[in-house]
């Protein structure tokens, strides 16, 4: 496999911004290796982990390094409210923003480069990324886009109904149409959600678990004393902590991993 510093370091030759890819450069030169872009012909990169694994700085340096690579290239970002996108993945402590060198911005400055009520944010080079939220699935039936972000996609309005028709992710998908190699990057915390579930069982998606012991070194110590001792060994802790689907529905007589070790039985039962 190449080594993505090598990578970098070789994109420092050609035109560029420098400011911008010594600061993608640190990032890889800092990040997990379930943080960097995986290699292989993946359409969504699906990573579910727990609290605190960095997932929503993985998303934010993930648009930032396509952006860099991609001038005049159109992104969406995709949340479950549009004040959900607009405060954690472009304004939030980890969101673009946050991540992005001035030079990386249009004019070099967040007040020329973001419009906060449109929810559009231009880079440089010409590339420019929009905001959406599931609240208003259809209005991502008409744009297109090389590449976008899906943050939280549980959370989503219409996460029940899966990939169907008309609903916020399939929109986003038939839309994802432009360039050479459209991709997503969808970042969450594991639910039974019939999104999530579909979305992992998917040939052409890259997924990566995690939980929140994985960056348990960049969380304060408040929260290692605090949040874990509340909620190791609980069943939220291994869904909010270590990053679990919980297929099966917390109180229910039956357990799924019952029905599926009788299912073969009962079928040759009736088939009889």
């Amino acid at each position: 496999m190449d080594d993505p510093l090598q990578l970098l370091a070789d994109r420092l030759d050609p035109p560029g911004d420098p400011d911008w890819l010594a600061r993608i450069h640190q990032w890889h030169s800092q990040a997990r290796e379930a943080q960097r872009i995986p290699a292989g012909d993946w359409l969504a990169w699906l990573i579910l982990a727990g609290r605190g694994f960095g997932k929503t700085r993985t998303g934010a340096e993930t648009v930032s390094e396509w952006a860099e690579a991609g001038a005049g290239q159109r992104f969406a970002l995709v949340g479950q409210t549009f004040g959900d996108a607009r405060d954690v993945m472009v304004e939030g402590e980890s969101g673009l923003l946050a991540v992005l060198p001035p030079s990386a911005l249009r004019g070099g400055s967040v007040s020329s480069a973001w419009n906060r009520s449109l929810g559009e944010l231009f880079f440089s080079n010409g590339a420019k990324a929009k905001v959406f939220s599931s609240e208003k699935p259809g209005q991502l039936r008409g744009p297109q886009h090389h590449k976008a972000w899906v943050d939280e996609p549980a959370k989503f309005k219409d996460a029940h109904k899966g990939d169907a028709l008309d609903t916020t992710v399939n929109n986003l998908m038939l839309g994802l149409r432009l360039g050479s190699k459209p991709q997503v990057v969808v970042t969450g915390t594991p639910t039974r959600a019939l999104l999530v579930r579909q979305l992992v069982a998917k040939k052409s998606t890259h997924l990566t678990r995690g939980s929140t012991y994985d960056n348990l070194d960049n969380l304060a110590p408040t929260f290692r004393d605090e949040i874990l001792s509340a909620y190791e060994g609980t069943r939220i802790g291994r869904q909010e902590l270590l990053g679990e689907i919980l297929d099966d529905v917390e109180g229910a007589l039956w357990r799924l991993e019952q029905i599926d070790a009788t299912r073969g039985e009962l079928l040759l039962e009736v088939a009889a």
